[in-house]
């Protein structure tokens, strides 16, 4: 069954590129340039209108709240919604009480190890100019392949963008926004769990990797 990322990539390249570009931004690092985007008081109203404007159902997204939301509930700690942010992203993505909560890596999900053939496929696609640049560890991470798809479709090359989607997110994307829905606390996480979910569908964890 095609998934709703595959009839956007047709129908609405540059928007769903946009989106995707979103999307990287609400689980990059908050300490980095991508991340503080998604600290911005618009950041998820904005998020949820491209995706309504690519047609795209968020049965969940009234109950994400707006943008501050989650912050607004540790106001009484004297946490800064950058704190915060840091705390959840290294929870989720990098190392938690038991792992990451969530972890971000495409060999995790589909070969139940990190820095497997996933990686190598992912780096190798990135293109002459990363591939080198890039970490294999950070090759098949999530904010690495929205951004590499997002370029794609940025640039008006769709059949690779296509081929790109089908063989690096398809494949795990839709567990990713399953164990991302099911463990996001803040409402940036929470709403990327829901655009994730609609273009993917949500899907069980294949393998479970040992992630230390």
């Amino acid at each position: 069954m095609t998934c709703r990322a595959e009839s956007l990539l047709e129908a609405a390249p540059v928007a769903f590129g946009e989106l995707l570009i979103g999307l990287a931004a609400a689980i990059s690092d908050p300490r980095g340039e991508l991340g503080v985007a998604a600290l911005a008081e618009c950041f998820g109203d904005e998020l949820k209108q491209t995706a309504g404007s690519l047609g795209l159902t968020l049965p969940g997204a009234d109950a994400v709240a707006d943008g501050q939301s989650s912050f607004a509930r540790r106001e009484d700690t004297g946490d800064s919604r950058e704190d915060l942010a840091e705390v959840e992203f290294v929870r989720l993505f990098v190392n938690g009480r038991h792992g990451p909560a969530c972890p971000p890596w495409a060999s995790y999900y589909t070969e139940g190890r990190l820095a497997g053939e996933a990686a190598l496929r992912a780096r190798s696609a990135a293109g002459p100019g990363l591939m080198g640049a890039l970490k294999l560890e950070e090759a098949d991470a999530a904010v690495t392949e929205f951004v590499s798809l997002a370029l794609l479709l940025l640039a008006g090359e769709r059949d690779a963008a296509g081929s790109y989607l089908r063989e690096h997110l398809e494949p795990w994307a839709g567990a990713f926004a399953a164990r991302l829905a099911d463990q996001a606390l803040l409402s940036q996480h929470r709403l990327a769990a829901e655009v994730l979910l609609a273009l993917f569908g949500a899907a069980e964890v294949r393998h479970e990797a040992v992630v230390s």
